[in-house]
């Protein structure tokens, strides 16, 4: 089914990557990451992707505080 639908293939396919977001251990390796994964948004034309991202960016010193405190732990 993925393969006969290309937009759908890259949706999931960029969700399931966006989740490597948790494993890095350095605010900066994420940062570098988010940028990168979301530069792979530009041709895809997923508006809700889009969304995500831009409320990422919104909340990312949050995010960011939030991965540190886990990794305290």
């Amino acid at each position: 089914m993925l393969a006969a639908n290309k937009r759908l293939n890259t949706a999931y396919l960029l969700k399931e990557s966006f989740g490597q977001l948790w494993d890095y251990e350095r605010e900066g390796w994420a940062r570098r990451f988010f940028e990168n994964w979301r530069a792979s948004l530009k041709w895809q034309r997923l508006k809700p992707y889009e969304k995500f991202a831009e409320m990422i960016e919104q909340h990312w010193d949050g995010i960011a505080s939030l991965q540190q405190k886990a990794l305290v732990r």
